[in-house]
Parts: C-alpha cells; sequence; structure tokens
C-alpha cells in the first residue's frame, strides 16, 4: 500500500483538537490493515474502490463515496477488494475533543455513511495542509473548522437517514441504550414492541444492520471504555455499571473484544 502524507507541524500552543497529518491511501488487493484500541480518530473519504471494514465489532462494505469514521481507541480491520482496491483521502485528528463532538452530535457509533460526497471538504482540508504559507496556529485553526464541518454534515446526513427507520426499530434502539447497567432479554424487547422474537431481531438488523445482542453488547463495551478513560472507578464497579455482576468475565468480554484487558486500557 503506498501512501501520500502531509506532515503538518505543531500548533504554537496546546490544543484539545488538531490535525497533524492527513494523507491519501492507494491500496494493494493484498493488504490487511488491523489496529487494537488505535490511539488516534480518523476521518476518510473514499474516492475510489470497495472492501471489506470490521470497525468495534461492526462488519461493513464501504465503496465509493461513502465516509468512514474510526473514533479514537477503536479496534478495526480492513482489506480492499480483490479486483477493485480503495482510493481512501484521511484525515489524522488528535485530542480528546475528537470523541467528544461525535457524542455531543449523537453519531459516536457511526462508522461507515453511505453516499455522503464531502470531497470538496476534504479537498479544502488538503489544500490548507499544504499551503506552506500559513503559520502553524493559522493552519490548525482552519483544519479544525474543516474538521467541525465534516462532523456537521455527518450529523445531518444520518438524522435524514434516521427519519426512515421505523418507529419500533428506534423503540428498541432507545431501550438499549437507557438501560446500558442491565442484561435485557429478547423477550423484554419483543414485549416492547409487541412483536415475536424472531420478528423483533429482524426489524432491528433492518435498521441498524446487527442484532439487538450485538448492539448492546458493543454499547457496554464502549461505555466501559469511557468509564476507563474518564473516571477512577475500579475495574468492579466498571463493571457493575455495564451490566456485568462478575469482573473477571467482564474483563474477558473485554479482552475479547478489545485485544486487551481493561487494566491494560486504562494504562494505555
Amino acid at each position: 500500500m503506498r501512501e501520500d502524507i502531509i506532515n503538518l507541524p505543531p500548533a504554537e500552543t496546546e490544543q484539545p483538537l488538531y490535525i497533524p497529518m492527513v494523507g491519501t491511501a492507494y491500496w494493494d488487493k493484498n493488504v490487511v490493515v488491523t489496529r487494537k484500541c488505535f490511539w488516534s480518530c480518523c476521518i476518510e473519504y473514499i474516492v475510489q474502490g470497495r472492501g471489506k471494514m470490521e470497525i468495534n465489532g461492526h462488519t461493513f462494505y464501504p465503496s465509493k463515496g461513502d465516509i468512514c469514521i474510526f473514533p479514537l481507541f477503536s479496534d478495526y480491520s480492513c482489506r480492499a477488494d480483490q479486483n477493485d482496491p480503495w482510493v481512501r483521502m484521511w484525515i489524522d485528528v488528535r485530542g480528546v475533543l475528537s470523541n467528544e463532538l461525535l457524542k455531543l452530535y449523537g453519531i459516536e457509533n457511526e462508522y461507515v455513511i453511505q453516499n455522503l460526497n464531502l470531497s470538496g471538504i476534504f479537498k479544502r482540508v488538503f489544500d490548507t495542509a499544504s499551503n506552506k504559507d500559513l503559520s502553524p496556529s493559522e493552519s490548525n485553526l482552519r483544519l479544525t473548522l474543516y474538521f467541525y464541518e465534516i462532523i456537521q454534515r455527518i450529523a445531518i446526513h444520518v438524522r435524514k437517514n434516521q427519519s426512515e427507520v421505523s418507529d419500533e426499530a428506534r423503540a428498541l434502539k432507545n431501550h438499549i441504550d437507557r438501560n446500558v447497567n442491565c442484561n435485557i432479554s429478547i423477550h423484554e424487547l419483543s414485549a416492547l414492541i409487541y412483536r415475536s422474537p424472531s420478528q423483533t431481531i429482524r426489524i432491528f438488523k433492518k435498521a441498524f444492520q446487527c442484532t439487538p445482542y450485538d448492539y448492546a453488547s458493543n454499547l457496554k463495551i464502549e461505555t466501559a471504555k469511557l468509564y476507563l478513560k474518564n473516571t477512577s472507578l475500579k475495574i468492579k464497579e466498571i463493571a457493575y455499571q455495564v451490566g456485568f455482576s462478575d469482573e473477571h468475565y467482564f474483563s474477558n468480554v473485554f479482552r475479547a473484544k478489545t485485544g486487551v484487558s481493561p487494566k491494560e486500557f486504562r494504562h494505555r
């Protein structure tokens, strides 16, 4: 895989959000890239090609014209299509505000956004990154404003698509979101919308491309990551907060999902 990378000088003052580099990746059909608990937020625009991605337990097949989001501390694996490999423009975003913005705009669990042409904004990002006449602070200011615009465009696009999600599917998701500290059974969800278990799973999967169980499991791990990163709660207390009564079982599930133990994640 070949990459054209533009490295930017550090801003003149410490920033909670900054962009140290941007680049274009020309994927080879034989390349597989895997990251565990990756320490950077990355947003990409697929210029051409297609392939398979697994991001935080979710599987996608993004292609030309799609946007991909890899939030801070994500686990992911990417493989380009054998006959039509990707060309991907990417923006590397550092600082704690990257994930906070995703949460504020309600897109922290949106990883692949289909058919959202942001090539114009990405071109402006690359033009700014290449402009040697700008000071580091001015360059970072412009780049972070473009990042805000990208986030807003994604949020608007996602909300528009979500308006097409059925009321039943939205009710199921909201119930899971509000009860991350509980272990919700499929029978409880079925009773919520007066459907059979098989119908309930089908309705949820059609709307969100995964089963209710998979969504709830990934939500628990993502919530646990936030507790580990932002609080001093003990591992046992965090396990309880996300619906695990046994600390060791929680640690095993966390490691299976992320590749590291909760203690290792917090240390990183």
